[in-house]
């Protein structure tokens, strides 16, 4: 997937305002202290990619620190062992906050090579703890001459209050959600797609079609690696990223399925059982999210599935609800998901609290006897 990786600005896709703003600082040769937040898989780790080597240049790795702090809090000192940056000071008697701490504030005062600072990149912030954020703060004001701070998040809430006053907020919206015009060339090689998409652009050499920036993405690279693609399969590949997305497409997920599909067609022509037979896991998982609900809806309960996103139950209750419910089911369902989101933030088994808002959802149904959303295809909705 790095291979895909943009590295100018302009290669980004989607994300019109936060690119603006962005490239308005690099033409001064300068970058504040950043907070970029939204779903994963939006572009967040591409941008700071980017602001790095748009100011630095050959030196760009340098003068970047990236640390992955979802990895950090899954494995501590054993991941500080074997990072680069860290096991020069990893120390069996210290722990592991004190390490990590230690790497950042070194790392801050070092003067940069040929450039005015350096850039660290904490991706996953909001996954620190707040004695580590507090320690991050303090840095943010003693070394803000030498260095710069990017913070990456899923949920900037998490990120105290002190760091998000000093850095500039961006928010990166969900890529299927962003529809951009984009000059017409034709990705598809039967006759039949390549007349449903003159349809869809209008006649004319000189047409142009309005696609999610997530499908102006995968065009880009199928077209690079010399595949076509239907139009169909690109709408599956998209369905499945929003359903590994929560609700959200994940631009990573889309690309490694993708990838997959291009490995196992016989020719250069990714159609959508290439996609299915690559992403059956996905679909069968949403397949089964689905089903859960039909049998809260019916007033029956079914257990919850190891691993079930609060996100994709969002997702998939909005699509049954705009499909058979009422405004008022609408309001009184979503504030049992909206109690059960804020319980899960603080829970250390996330299915207890799932499966007693299926329980609530159940209860709520018979009373209501809101009717039940059928479906035999997962992707049908949507394409």
């Amino acid at each position: 997937m790095e291979k895909h990786r943009p590295r100018e600005i302009e290669e980004i896709v989607g994300q019109k305002h936060v690119k603006a703003r962005v490239k308005a600082f690099l033409d001064m040769r300068t970058v504040p202290n950043l907070l970029l937040y939204g779903p994963q898989g939006t572009g967040k780790t591409s941008l700071a990619f980017v602001i790095a080597r748009s100011l630095y240049g050959d030196f760009w790795h340098e003068n970047l620190l990236y640390v992955e702090c979802a990895d950090f809090i899954e494995h501590r000192k054993a991941w500080l062992k074997q990072n680069e940056h860290f096991r020069i000071f990893y120390d069996e008697y210290k722990s592991a906050v004190e390490i990590f701490n230690q790497v950042i504030k070194e790392y801050a005062g070092i003067p940069p090579m040929d450039a005015d600072f350096r850039i660290i990149f904490l991706k996953n912030a909001d996954l620190l703890p707040a004695n580590i954020q507090q320690s991050l703060r303090r840095m943010i004001e003693k070394y803000n001459r030498t260095c710069r701070f990017i913070f990456s998040a899923k949920m900037p809430a998490r990120i105290i209050q002190p760091i998000r006053s000093r850095c500039l907020p961006l928010h990166f919206k969900p890529l299927d959600r962003q529809k951009e015009r984009i000059e017409s060339f034709c990705p598809f090689s039967s006759n039949s797609e390549m007349r449903g998409y003159e349809m869809e652009r209008g006649e004319g050499d000189g047409g142009e079609c309005e696609r999610s920036a997530l499908q102006q993405l995968l065009l880009r690279i199928f077209r690079k690696e010399g595949f076509s693609v239907t139009e169909e399969a690109l709408k599956t590949i998209e369905y499945c990223a929003r359903c590994a997305g929560g609700g959200a497409a994940d631009a990573g997920v889309a690309i490694c399925i993708g990838e997959a599909a291009s490995a196992v067609v016989s020719c250069d022509l990714i159609d959508k059982s290439a996609v299915e037979s690559v992403a059956e896991h996905i679909l069968s998982h949403r397949e089964h999210i689905r089903r859960m609900l039909n049998a809260a809806f019916e007033g029956k309960a079914i257990a919850a599935q190891r691993g079930a996103d609060i996100g994709e139950i969002y997702e998939e209750m909005r699509e049954l609800l705009r499909a058979t419910g009422t405004e008022r089911d609408f309001a009184r369902l979503f504030l049992l998901l909206s109690e059960t989101d804020f319980d899960i933030r603080d829970a250390f088994n996330e299915i207890i609290h799932i499966e007693h808002m299926l329980m609530q959802f159940s209860r709520i149904c018979r009373r209501r006897s809101i009717c039940k959303f059928k479906a035999t295809d997962a992707t049908a909705h949507f394409l």
